[in-house]
């Protein structure tokens, strides 16, 4: 458990990083106007909000990937397993890529509909987080179920992810509102370095933890201890 969740805080630190870099961030397409006679290229409030769900999507993929790659190796080599360790951390990061860049895509729009309407409020943001993060939650445990081995098990494991990036997203949403009020950590990504890598971290470790317990103990094919 200690060892899945360090790496699972590994995933969020790297995935963090990516996002900090700039590197996956998606310029916003300009478009022409003419006004006073002149023309105007620009971008607008539409193709802005585009760009950011590109964006969003490309660092949820990002997330997604390494948390699903990361938690299925360390449950294939905790049994002592270099083909379960492979194939589990393989499917891991496909669907965690997969459930993480497509999530944005239907989340954001509806998020962006409701804030047009209602404006921002904890309960808008615990629904957000929930949507944009519980999937990836599953992917990774369901990888990790892989690793440990059997189809049932794997079930377990995807729903105690499920259920502890819930908890992440929730511990999240109040510590955010509580101890860090001004720095807008009810929006998709809240706007200072320090709370986005919170949220990665407390994600993937609550991920972590929520799938090692549904797995439950890991038989090592060598007779060892669970070493997650």
């Amino acid at each position: 458990m200690v060892i899945a969740s360090l790496w699972a805080a590994l995933a969020g630190v790297i995935a963090w990083w990516a996002g900090e870099s700039k590197i996956l961030d998606a310029p916003a397409r300009q478009e022409r106007f003419v006004a006073a006679g002149r023309p105007i290229t620009w971008s607008t409030p539409a193709t802005k909000e585009a760009a950011a769900r590109v964006t969003s999507s490309g660092l949820h993929a990002v997330f997604g990937g390494l948390l699903g790659l990361f938690l299925g190796w360390v449950a294939g080599w905790a049994r002592s397993s270099t083909g379960a360790a492979l194939t589990a951390g393989l499917v891991g990061a496909s669907v965690g890529a997969l459930v993480g860049g497509g999530t944005p895509y239907l989340v954001l729009p509806i998020y962006a509909q409701y804030r047009q309407i209602h404006g921002g409020d904890l309960a808008a943001s615990l629904v957000l987080h929930v949507s944009l993060w519980a999937g990836i939650g599953a992917a990774a445990g369901l990888a990790l179920g892989l690793g440990v081995g059997g189809s049932f098990r794997a079930l377990k494991a995807a729903g105690g992810g499920f259920l502890g990036a819930l908890c992440g997203a929730l511990i999240f949403d109040f510590l955010g509102a509580l101890a860090f009020p001004l720095e807008e950590t009810g929006l998709p990504t809240s706007s200072t370095a320090r709370t986005r890598l919170l949220a990665r971290i407390l994600v993937g470790v609550m991920t972590a933890l929520g799938a090692t317990i549904a797995a439950g103990p890991i038989p090592s094919s060598v007779g060892k201890t669970d070493r997650l």
